[in-house]
């Protein structure tokens, strides 16, 4: 019954059902079949109002990125990993080709930094949260000049990042051999901490800022968007934010908020955020919230998180992938 209904909705947007056994034959990703249909149907209401999607005419672009680059949508889909560009940044960051949306994230970023020209000498970026992550080492290599940053200690011990890998306290930590070569990295990585709930005001004219699923642990939606809008004050006029963050495809009324580990962005909250910039003169990017591109788009994976495909994920009740967001300062 449930698969009748889920070939049914994906017939009515457009999408032929290529059955995936994990899905549909038991095992720990059966659990998550009736949430399935909650979002595919929440995806098909949207479909039904175009008047509640936003349009790059009523965002604009950003000046900067002349054009539209080879990502399919704002969100994580299958289809951009096959993409030549795509696999070229997988190969300038060491990564091997899976399918998990950390690694879309970091490409996501890197694209559109390099879009905007400021993969080169003279240029310096700023890293938010930025875990081990190996954009600091990719940037380096290519000439611009990086100050990445993240949380002090005890607050990565509290919230349990230190533990599994996902803190940095040094900029040693950083270095990804593979990708820059010591000589370089040295040369233009630094790091300090920095709560980025109250971003110290002598990290200044940056010409680029970026953060990698950090935001959404910042104690709320508020926050979050608290963030990304101070993040734009560390940016030179004209500069480039890239943020990606978690985004909740199950509902656009229910989500997780005021929460100290983790909140989640719902399509009306990345519209309201988005709305704002503009009327404050910055240029966004445009948003595409598509999140179907093949039959693996569909697979969703459940704690402790050990599939090979990583694109969808379940957190609390709600089916998440990742969104990416380009925001350009405006030069006034």
């Amino acid at each position: 019954m449930i698969k009748r209904s889920i070939k049914s909705l994906l017939g009515r947007l457009g999408y032929r059902l290529v059955p995936l056994d994990p899905l549909f034959n038991g095992g720990r990703a059966f659990e998550l079949a009736d949430r399935t249909l909650d979002w595919l149907r929440h995806q098909q209401d949207m479909l039904k109002h175009p008047a509640g999607m936003l349009t790059a005419g009523e965002m604009g672009s950003v000046p900067a990125i002349s054009g539209g680059l080879f990502f399919r949508s704002s969100l994580c889909t299958a289809a951009d990993f096959r993409h030549p560009e795509f696999k070229r940044w997988l190969t300038l960051l060491g990564e091997a080709p899976r399918l998990h949306r950390k690694i879309w994230e970091h490409v996501f970023i890197a694209a559109h930094v390099e879009a905007a020209g400021l993969l080169a000498p003279g240029n310096r970026g700023l890293g938010f949260g930025v875990g081990l992550e190996p954009l600091p080492s990719a940037f380096a290599k290519h000439g611009a000049a990086v100050l990445a940053t993240d949380a002090d200690v005890e607050l990565a011990v509290n919230a349990g990042w230190a533990a599994t890998g996902q803190h940095s306290k040094t900029a040693a930590e950083l270095f990804q051999e593979k990708i820059c070569d010591r000589e370089s990295f040295d040369r233009l990585v630094e790091y300090e901490t920095c709560d980025m709930n109250h971003i110290s005001t002598h990290l200044r004219d940056f010409d680029f800022c970026w953060s990698s699923c950090s935001l959404e642990h910042l104690g709320s939606l508020a926050a979050g968007e608290a963030f990304i809008r101070n993040s734009l004050a560390t940016l030179r006029p004209g500069g480039i934010a890239v943020h990606t963050t978690e985004y909740n495809i199950s509902s656009n009324e229910e989500t997780i908020d005021n929460n100290p580990s983790l909140n989640i962005f719902r399509r009306k909250d990345i519209e309201g955020i988005v709305s704002r910039l503009a009327k404050d003169g910055h240029s966004v990017a445009p948003v595409c919230f598509d999140v179907l591109s093949e039959p693996v788009d569909f697979f969703v994976d459940i704690p402790p998180y050990k599939s090979d495909a990583h694109l969808r994920l379940a957190l609390g009740p709600f089916v998440c992938t990742s969104i990416g967001l380009v925001i350009q300062k405006s030069r006034s």
